[in-house]
């Protein structure tokens, strides 16, 4: 018997996909892959397709290049921006409650500033530029982004959200659990400050923790605002 899709993360999933359109349409994303719902057991989550185990995936590969070559070969990610950076995303929920999520944008390593064209395609960009004697020219040293939260995690040396940037233990504090939109927003926001979008119009879900004494439970409400 086939398992009936949460509403909510459906809902959820189709939001994304419509961002992942809107920002192709204005030529900020070069490709985008379509979401993954999977069921297992009690939990519903969603994920971008081709997630291959290994140790590129591990914590201490954040920020290597390894990481952003194994992403980008083995098709691991949602969507690939016209520069060449990657966006990744995993969420969990039980029932109409988020419990996990893991937002990451990894910058492309090498500088490109008007998108891909023809046969440039951000594959034959990136061999191009790891075969290229005059590699360090073109390189772009910047640190992936990645957000996230963990609801059964909190601990003052590893907040249930938090923010990862240069080090794989870098935990910077978040408020709250965020939206894919939300993440989108920021990434756009401060390393694309050169592109303008109407993010008024834009659709946030709002992730509410379970309280009391404002300490995270297990769960987190799902809101839609």
């Amino acid at each position: 018997m086939k398992e009936k899709i949460n509403r909510y993360v459906q809902a959820i999933k189709d939001e994304i996909e419509n961002t992942m359109v809107l920002l192709e349409e204005n030529k900020f994303i070069y490709f985008h892959n379509l979401i993954k719902i999977n069921i297992n057991g009690k939990y519903t989550e969603l994920s971008c397709n081709n997630h291959i185990p290994g140790r590129a995936n591990c914590g201490e590969a954040f920020t290597t290049f390894l990481q952003y070559e194994t992403i980008l070969k083995n098709g691991n990610f949602c969507c690939i921006l016209y520069d060449g950076s990657l966006i990744k995303l995993e969420l969990c929920f039980e029932n109409q409650k988020l419990i996990s999520h893991s937002y990451l944008w990894w910058p492309a390593p090498y500088k490109m500033n008007t998108g891909f064209v023809g046969e440039q395609t951000p594959q034959f960009v990136f061999e191009d530029f790891v075969t290229d004697n005059s590699w360090f020219e073109k390189i772009s040293m910047r640190s992936p982004i990645r957000v996230d939260f963990d609801s059964e995690n909190d601990t003052e040396g590893h907040p249930a959200v938090h923010l990862h940037t240069q080090h794989h233990d870098s935990r910077m504090k978040v408020n709250k659990p965020i939206c894919f939109n939300r993440f989108m927003r920021f990434i756009i926001e401060n390393y694309y400050p050169d592109r303008s979008f109407d993010f008024e119009k834009w659709y946030y879900a709002s992730f509410t923790f379970d309280e009391p004494n404002k300490k995270i439970n297990k769960h987190t409400c799902l809101v839609f605002t």
